[in-house]
């Protein structure tokens, strides 16, 4: 064994001042040491600059402020997105987070959701921005999900960005990643009106078992779980740094899980977004609560009877099919409980 020691020690040195491993070794392990490390700020504020150095010019473009739409998966978000897509004077992203990349989808159409009822395409409106890709990453699907003001991510601000200023009209994008990232969104743009869409989190619980059949109501969560549910696993794997009670190994039931995240992801969407809205209120109420929203964006001269043809949702109770409501109540009190004591202590 010793003969082998002195080229594994050189191995293992060169590999210690290697930039490439280095690198490497960082991007792959920064969201477990770093995600709560805060600068601490609160004794520093940032100076304004002494009016001799100012620039002698001012940016007097007038900017139109971009629409941002928050949503989590399966909350009708699809829906919203095409009623701001048969707008006129508006270009309406789908999910620009999403790792399908619609920006290179030029030629080959991706797949089309069944339940995505009129959708005929996704990326029409990226067409000519393959550009977008030198900023894109993969990770913000599943890693980063929660992002304070202080968060720094300069190729996320570049991208949205290049989707705002390469938008004809009013830009609209529409995000299903966003949810606990929304203070960073309004810190970096503060002129965006944002519009938060949630959904009856046992409604949505229904929707979101879709791709993987439905889940047992014995079913009980370990750390070697691995349903679909929309990547709720995921959200929950790269949050439980923030939120420590998103473990997977508490043998508790998924839908736990996913009505813990639904409803920080509603806390967040009340205290950041400037609006917020049921999909059932959109459904049920379409005239009154899309077209107060249009005129509060101040979307003028929409014709709302155009766009009635596209409400084909319906409010259903297939929840009640699932389990008993004492099955549900049970579980979201045990959460609301946790929830209640978490926020009081920080």
């Amino acid at each position: 064994m010793i003969p082998f020691k002195r080229p594994f020690y050189w191995i293992v040195n060169f590999l210690l001042h290697s930039n490439y491993f280095r690198e490497s070794l960082w991007e792959t392990s920064k969201d477990i040491f770093c995600q709560n490390n805060y600068i601490p700020t609160n004794k520093l504020s940032l100076h304004s600059i002494p009016a001799q150095y100012k620039c002698s010019t001012e940016n007097s473009k007038n900017e139109i402020a971009p629409v941002f739409v928050t949503a989590r998966f399966r909350s009708g978000s699809t829906f919203f997105w095409q009623l701001f897509r048969n707008i006129d004077g508006t270009t309406t992203y789908y999910e620009p987070l999403n790792e399908n990349r619609w920006y290179l989808h030029n030629e080959v159409k991706p797949q089309i959701d069944p339940t995505h009822l009129g959708v005929k395409d996704y990326h029409k409106e990226y067409y000519g921005m393959s550009y977008l890709d030198k900023w894109f990453r993969y990770e913000w699907s599943y890693r980063y999900l929660f992002m304070d003001e202080k968060h720094y991510d300069p190729n996320l601000y570049n991208y949205i960005n290049a989707l705002i200023v390469g938008a004809s009209g009013i830009p609209v994008l529409q995000f299903n990643r966003m949810d606990f990232r929304l203070a960073w969104l309004k810190a970096n743009f503060p002129k965006a009106k944002i519009v938060h869409l949630y959904r009856n989190p046992r409604e949505q619980w229904m929707s979101i078992q879709r791709d993987g059949g439905v889940v047992p109501l014995e079913y009980k969560l370990s750390p070697s779980s691995n349903l679909a549910l929309f990547d709720t696993l995921h959200w929950a794997r790269d949050l439980r740094h923030v939120f420590p009670f998103l473990e997977l190994d508490n043998e508790i039931h998924p839908y736990a899980l996913h009505y813990f995240i639904w409803r920080l992801s509603y806390s967040f969407g009340k205290c950041y977004a400037d609006y917020s809205i049921a999909y059932e209120d959109i459904i049920t109420e379409f005239r009154e609560t899309f077209g107060r929203l249009l005129d509060d964006l101040g979307i003028n001269g929409v014709d709302i009877n155009l766009l009635l043809p596209l409400n084909r949702g319906r409010v259903r109770n297939s929840w009640q099919e699932y389990a008993p409501v004492l099955w549900f109540e049970e579980i979201e009190t045990k959460c609301d409980r946790i929830l209640k004591t978490y926020f009081s202590e920080i």
